[in-house]
Formats: C-alpha cells, sequence, structure tokens
C-alpha cells in the first residue's frame, strides 16, 4: 500500500503536466468525501487502490487545478476537511483518515424515491 501511496505522490506531485491536462473550470465546488470505515475496505475496480486513496488524489487534483474549493468530510454528519493545493498525496490520505469515520451505510426505501419523482 505505501508503495502505491509514493508512486501516486511521485506521479502527480511530481508531474506538472499532469495538472496541466487537466482544465480548471473557474466554479466553486464544495466536494463532500466519503471518510466512513468502509473507504478502506476493498479496491478500485482494475487496481490495488482504496477508494480512500482514489478519493485522497481526485481531492488533490481539484485543489490544484480549481481555484475555488472547499472540501468537507462525512460519515454520520460532515466535517471540515483542510485539505489544500499544496499538499502531497500522503498529508491529503492522513487527513482524511483523522477524521472518526464509522462505517456508513447509505440507503433510499422505495417510499423515499418515490417521493422525489416527477409525474408527468
Amino acid at each position: 500500500m505505501e508503495k502505491i501511496r509514493l508512486s501516486l505522490t511521485l506521479i502527480i506531485f511530481f508531474t506538472p503536466f499532469v495538472f496541466q491536462a487537466v482544465e480548471p473550470t473557474n466554479k466553486r465546488y464544495l466536494l463532500a468525501i466519503d471518510v466512513s470505515g468502509s473507504m478502506s475496505w476493498g479496491n478500485c475496480i482494475g487496481t490495488s487502490i482504496t477508494p480512500r486513496v482514489a478519493s485522497a488524489a481526485m481531492a488533490m487534483l481539484t485543489a490544484r487545478t480549481e481555484p475555488q474549493y472547499h472540501f468537507v468530510g462525512f460519515s454520520h454528519h460532515l466535517v471540515p476537511l483542510n485539505i489544500n493545493s499544496t499538499q502531497r498525496l500522503d498529508t491529503v490520505i492522513r487527513t482524511i483518515e483523522q477524521v472518526n469515520g464509522d462505517i456508513f451505510y447509505c440507503e433510499m426505501n422505495e417510499n423515499s424515491s418515490s417521493r422525489n419523482t416527477r409525474n408527468e
């Protein structure tokens, strides 16, 4: 796991053209990152990267390309996450891991989904 984190940090932090390839939208972003314990389980399809590492990398990319952003973590409630454009990937991961996130189960039942659909 540590080798993957180091590799991602080297690729993202030391390869400026990675960030230059992403065009900023110049919009304001509020990104909510799942900080629950389940984000450290399993891997993203086709990789050995956990969802937590992937979400940290995406947050880092957003912070480095967009001028206006704010991050919050969610598990049972929202908490501010201090992620900025100067942080390395390992620091962003540590920021996310330090939030006391229990396992979060997101569930929608049939009644709640029917209230949000339009009758046409």
